[in-house]
């Protein structure tokens, strides 16, 4: 990934000089790279909310970019945001009253550019409110944004354009058990279940209108990271299988080279207006045809598959927003990752001065202690 030009000054909302100032404390004046660069030549970056995976995942790859001042918000629940990000907010929830009002409030305090939204939910409560919010939402259009929130939607925007799975009206529908059982808006197998025969399913107490009843699809999944130009169309597509999941999260992936990952980036590219980065997950059915199991117009939970390739997918999504041209450069390495909880600290602990034994601490064996040295 490179940019063929250096991004120009935000073209994010107008910097209104009536707006509140922003308090000192909450944002740094300068470069913590020291290059003397303001905050008011970078983006701020809101990240919304900042404690699920793919806002902690959105931080790594934003993290060090000397364009971009980040900040976090999160409902008032114990989250990991505020253990990462060095400016965190308290926001109500999408589905509590006055959320937009708050979100808005904030945007103006901070002068946010833009909002990464990194919740489903988010991406369509702020889709709907589109025309309301007050700072720019790194996103696919909200129509786009509305029918991939459903896969109900989705699936019928999309069959006839790559396979999906066959959806059946009631139990008395199905043709062949077990059957995968799941909600029309859900994310992370919530409430996700597998129901072995007809006795079963009929004992569920399922919502029509929310629920999906989707034949079941046996074979190996796998998540396809995607970044759209909404001029160009699809610049990137890449491929790979989720070995471990926990949550709805890859916790084991590694690259598939599959030329029909690219095919079906391109026909549901075809169909949907997508910007930015996005993805698709796919899994293969009892014959080994590749079947679709949800469209999300954002980055994914494990894109750091492509990051650690040279693709920073957060960061090219806002030189999408800021129109800046860019190339896509990937590493061809052989890489896979594996992902397991991480431990930081909240302490009272004050001190001004460190002292640090040489012996078995800088030194061990002779060689320099890599996290000390740091």
């Amino acid at each position: 990934m490179s940019p063929r030009s250096q991004p120009p000054r935000s073209a994010g909302q107008p910097r209104d000089p009536a707006r509140v100032p922003v308090d000192p404390r909450e944002c740094e004046t300068m470069n913590p790279e020291g290059n003397g660069m303001t905050t008011e030549s970078r983006w701020r970056v809101l990240v919304f909310p900042g404690g699920t995976e793919i806002g902690l995942g959105i931080w790594n790859a934003l993290r060090h970019c000397k364009d971009v001042v980040l900040h976090s918000a999160a409902a008032d629940v114990s989250n990991h945001a505020p253990y990462v990000f060095a400016r965190h907010f308290i926001l109500p929830g999408v589905h509590e009253p006055g959320w937009l009002a708050a979100l808005n409030a904030l945007v103006e305090r901070l002068r946010i550019d833009y909002i990464f939204p990194a919740h489903d939910d988010l991406i369509a409560a702020l889709a709907a409110e589109a025309p309301r919010v007050r700072a720019r939402v790194v996103s696919s259009p909200p129509e786009t944004c509305l029918v991939t929130r459903s896969k109900r939607l989705t699936y019928r925007a999309l069959r006839g354009i790559v396979p999906v799975p066959n959806i059946y009206a009631d139990a008395d529908a199905v043709g062949a058990f077990p059957v995968f059982v799941k909600p029309d808006r859900g994310q992370g197998s919530k409430d996700a279940y597998l129901a072995q025969g007809r006795n079963e399913l009929r004992g569920l107490s399922l919502d029509p209108e929310r629920t999906l009843l989707l034949e079941y699809l046996p074979g190996d999944e796998y998540t396809v990271d995607c970044f759209s130009d909404r001029e160009i169309g699809l610049l990137f597509s890449q491929g790979r299988q989720r070995v471990r999941t926990r949550s709805g999260i890859s916790m084991h992936s590694h690259p598939v080279h599959d030329p029909a990952f690219a095919n079906y980036a391109r026909a549901i590219a075809s169909k949907l207006a997508l910007y930015g980065a996005w993805f698709f997950q796919v899994r293969r059915d009892a014959q080994g045809t590749l079947k679709l199991l949800e469209v999300a117009p954002r980055v994914a939970g494990t894109a750091v598959v492509s990051q650690v390739q040279g693709i920073n997918l957060p960061l090219l999504s806002l030189y999408e927003q800021e129109r800046v041209p860019v190339e896509i450069l990937l590493n061809e390495i052989n890489v896979e990752v594996d992902r397991a909880l991480v431990n930081r600290y909240r302490h009272t602990v004050a001190f001004r001065t460190v002292y640090v034994d040489f012996d078995d601490t800088l030194v061990i064996r002779g060689w320099c202690g890599s996290s000390t040295s740091a």
